[in-house]
């Protein structure tokens, strides 16, 4: 496997590359998947640059991490007027203990995405929020 370059690194976190996929039907499209854990750079003008972590989350996914019936919820996430495919914010804590550095893919704004077979584009949203908008 290809080492991936490194794209930003500090204590907390390193970011590495996140390139699209290069065969097959989802060629030019970067992969992610439910439960995965991403990371944003956004500079800001006194504090330089910032990482920002997001988490991919689906009614599909979540419901086998929950032992339910995939189906059953996509029905009543659909009933409830909700979306298959998500990414949330993750919060953050100051700690005063160590903890090992995070490796994170990185994301960005604009990026181009297959989720569980469905293209998105990942969309600034109000609040540092992301957003994915379908192709």
């Amino acid at each position: 496997m290809a080492q991936l370059a490194t794209i930003f690194d500090c204590p907390a976190f390193r970011v590495i590359e996140n390139p699209p996929m290069n065969w097959g039907p989802e060629e030019g499209l970067v992969k992610i998947k439910h439960g995965q854990k991403l990371a944003l750079l956004r500079e800001h003008p006194r504090h330089g640059t910032l990482v920002e972590t997001f988490r991919v989350g689906t009614v599909l996914g979540s419901a086998i991490d929950n032992f339910e019936d995939p189906d059953e919820a996509r029905e009543r996430n659909r009933r409830n007027g909700g979306e298959d495919h998500w990414i949330n914010g993750c919060g953050t804590t100051i700690t005063a203990h160590e903890r090992a550095q995070e490796v994170l893919p990185e994301i960005r704004i604009g990026m181009l995405v297959a989720l569980e077979g469905k293209r998105y584009e990942i969309v600034e949203q109000p609040n540092h929020n992301l957003g994915l908008s379908p192709l």
